[in-house]
């Protein structure tokens, strides 16, 4: 259990910190996402400056393996919620959330692809530290961190070549 425990530290950290950076990096705004999934505007627009600040603690504190009950279950209320978001907003034809910035592309499933994976990656993480494992070390917690970032980069091949499918000229006839 100890290994899992540092496995899915370091895939839960590298999701987080490349989509708090992406979001920094793109300048992207949840507000109108987050008022897309039926928040209030107010609400939603003192949630969405926190929410890199967030990820980002998350990050560098799973990755440390600091707080590990605590953080863990953060984490995973944090991702959940994202899941609840992209679960409320994917048959709408309104923005992406721009979760990762420019390598999301305003793919809806890959965003919620993404943050199933984080959610799952939490609760096997959540089990672990309730069975009371305890994180044996880097070497596991970097391959976790690998897999991670190895994960969403996928991901998002995956919708570029998908959006390039649909954008693609057709040569009909002949």
């Amino acid at each position: 259990m100890s290994d899992l425990l540092g496995f899915t530290q370091g895939f839960a950290a590298a999701i987080l910190a490349l989509g708090a950076a992406t979001k920094v990096v793109a300048r992207v705004d949840l507000e109108p996402f987050l008022v897309a999934t039926g928040l209030p505007g107010p609400v939603a627009g003192a949630i969405a400056p926190a929410v890199v600040p967030i990820e980002a603690v998350l990050a560098v504190l799973l990755a440390a393996g600091i707080a590990v009950k605590g953080v863990t279950a953060a984490g995973l209320l944090l991702s959940l919620g994202f899941v609840a978001a992209q679960l409320k907003t994917l048959r709408r034809a309104d923005q992406g959330c721009r979760c990762f910035g420019h390598l999301d592309s305003d793919d809806k499933a890959s965003a919620l692809a993404i943050a199933g994976l984080l959610a799952g990656s939490l609760l096997l993480a959540a089990a672990a530290v309730a069975s009371g494992a305890e994180s044996n070390g880097n070497v596991v917690r970097t391959f976790g961190a690998i897999t991670g970032l190895g994960s969403v980069l996928s991901m998002a091949l995956i919708a570029q070549v998908v959006r390039f499918q649909r954008e693609r000229p057709r040569i009909v006839g002949g």
